[in-house]
């Protein structure tokens, strides 16, 4: 069986994916989030893309470069509140139309990454932070 990542095309696929994450990110309705990435994108642009490489089930990119991928220590300069989780989770949504023809796998994906927003929420509460 493809993992993820073979199916969305490999290096190419990760890059378009973030490439349009970071696209839905500058939409007006995305501001509360976008304030969160206080770098320039491009910055979390090569992060997201050696993460997800190997969280989709490719080469395993970010360690070498970044070190381990503490997706929740991350995650800790700023609450990971309900809004942002969601707004979150519509900007990779549109990522996710703009990149995956195939519905099945889309939504499949969709899963994926709703439960990595959920798990960021929940670990925000769990460390005192604030919920929205």
């Amino acid at each position: 069986m493809k993992t993820f990542y073979e199916q969305i095309g490999g290096e190419a696929g990760v890059s378009a994916l973030v490439n349009a994450f970071l696209k839905a990110l500058e939409k007006e309705r995305s501001a509360p989030l976008r304030a969160c990435y206080r770098e320039d994108l491009s910055y979390y642009a090569c992060r997201m893309t050696a993460f997800l490489s190997g969280w989709l089930g490719g080469p395993m990119r970010y360690p070498g470069r970044f070190g381990l991928p503490m997706i929740v220590e991350k995650h800790r300069a700023f609450p990971v509140n309900r809004e942002l989780a969601l707004l979150w989770l519509e900007c990779m949504r549109d990522a996710l139309r703009e990149t995956v023809p195939d519905e099945s796998l889309r939504l499949s994906l969709e899963g994926a990454f709703w439960q990595m927003a959920d798990h960021l929420q929940q670990a925000s509460v769990t460390n005192g932070s604030p919920r929205a």
